[in-house]
């Protein structure tokens, strides 16, 4: 770790007391404790319905903490939000580590930090969010270091939270088979694919198999417009900030991943993108900008390349000859 990445801490910290604020202030006062009041609960005791009531990860880690802390619930919450933004941008620079120098990590790291705000379009704060984002990009680094084990326990984890964390599963796929159809290999994908198939499978065998509707596509084209004026002037807009959050971006990471001397990484990353945005616009919806921050860590490694070259490690010493 060089002293740059050490002041990138300090100045992640910082970002991420900024950020935790703005979430909590763009609440109107009527929804602000509503995560405490009906969203864990509900959540916790099964009647919030599918797809929450598999959700499970943040609602029961936020109870326990409350519960033998004392602390009041609602200030465990942003306390966990403020931990899982410094966590996701701290995770963001090692990621963007592994193929930039320092400062071009840290320039892109906050690229990402400027544009969260407009994942704070729901009326109430979700506490999966910023933990899906963290989880999300832990697990992106993990295929491109090939990391395998790693990849695994980050499935593990994250599909208790958000389902979204399956794609990762589908990246390994794409950055890996092409080319490689080794046993070994295959034998790796198949036990990738069975965590994350295993953790979605066992929750609704534990909590029960509940159908919800699924097709958001029609709704979703309704909602790309202004909103009537019962919606505040924040929400109004909202069906638009899924295409600041990224359509320059994927432009970007377009333009990063032609260049001659692009890691297929970053191919993979945007296909994979690519796929999770179309999945988004019929499965999900939209408004709820947060649904869609798994493309940011997808996109940015090539989005940066449109700007910063690759750094470039010197390779390691021979050993010495035995005399």
């Amino acid at each position: 770790m060089t002293p740059v990445d050490r002041r990138a801490i300090l100045l992640y910290l910082c970002v991420a007391v900024a950020l935790a604020f703005v979430d909590h202030r763009v609440r109107s006062d009527r929804h602000r404790h509503h995560v405490v009041s009906e969203y864990i609960p509900s959540v916790i005791d099964g009647t919030s319905g599918a797809p929450a009531k598999y959700r499970v990860l943040m609602p029961y880690a936020l109870q326990a903490v409350a519960e033998r802390s004392g602390a009041d619930p609602y200030l465990v919450v942003l306390g966990s939000e403020l931990l899982f933004i410094l966590a996701s941008l701290i995770l963001m620079h090692a990621y963007l580590r592994f193929w930039y120098s320092a400062e071009a990590s840290l320039a892109g790291t906050l690229a990402v930090a400027a544009l969260l705000p407009l994942t704070f379009t729901n009326t109430w704060l979700h506490p999966d969010t910023f933990p899906d984002l963290a989880l999300f990009t832990a697990g992106c680094l993990a295929v491109a270091a090939r990391r395998d084990g790693w990849l695994m326990a980050i499935l593990a984890i994250g599909m208790l939270n958000r389902e979204t964390m399956g794609f990762l599963a589908v990246l390994w796929a794409v950055h890996r088979l092409p080319g490689d159809w080794r046993p070994v290999t295959l034998a790796r994908g198949a036990a990738i694919f069975a965590v994350a198939g295993g953790v979605y499978v066992a929750l609704r065998a534990v909590r029960g198999f509940e159908h919800y509707r699924m097709f958001m596509l029609d709704e979703n084209l309704q909602m790309l417009k202004i909103l009537p004026p019962g919606f505040d002037p924040y929400t109004r807009v909202a069906g638009y900030f899924w295409v600041v959050l990224l359509a320059v971006p994927a432009w970007l990471a377009w333009s990063g991943l032609r260049r001659p001397d692009a890691p297929r990484f970053f191919r993979s990353g945007f296909a994979v993108a690519a796929l999770f945005l179309i999945v988004a616009w019929i499965f999900a919806a939209i408004i709820e900008v947060r649904v869609l921050v798994p493309a940011l860590p997808l996109l940015l490694p090539g989005a940066l390349h449109a700007f910063a070259t690759l750094q470039r490690r010197a390779p390691s010493a021979p050993p010495p000859r035995n005399p």
